[in-house]
């Protein structure tokens, strides 16, 4: 999932925290596999309140357009009905228009906008 998410989004996580997340009891992950290949993921969160869950979701860059970002959208947002969740929360960068798309699709509609900006020197 690190490797992923350092495709996509080009931003590094270790891989420790990706497995304490997937493995987190209020959450369930989905994997993409294609040919033995894992290529995406994504994992929903029912968060703490017990009504709102959230979900990452990443794909590599040269697997998209297969119609993997909706099959896992599909996915995460049924475990999140099955968790109990009254509300998904889908938190993405503006300028990924991919995401945006994506998320349009699935009638998600912007409630608040912000950007992250970096602090530190890009490496």
């Amino acid at each position: 999932m690190s490797r992923i998410h350092h495709a996509a989004f080009h931003i590094q996580h270790p891989p420790r925290e990706y497995l304490e997340w997937a493995t987190n009891p209020n959450c369930r992950t989905t994997l993409a596999v294609l040919q033995g290949e894992t290529v995406g993921f994504l994992t929903a969160e029912k968060r703490h309140n017990g009504i709102y869950g959230d979900f990452n979701i990443a794909v590599e860059p040269k697997f998209h357009r297969r119609g993997l970002g909706s099959a896992l959208m599909e996915r995460g947002l049924n475990d999140l009905i099955e968790m109990g969740c009254k509300t998904a929360v889908a938190d993405y960068w503006l300028q990924n228009a991919k995401v945006q798309a994506l998320n349009r699709k699935y009638c998600f509609r912007t409630v608040r906008a912000y950007n992250y900006y970096e602090t530190e020197a890009a490496s």
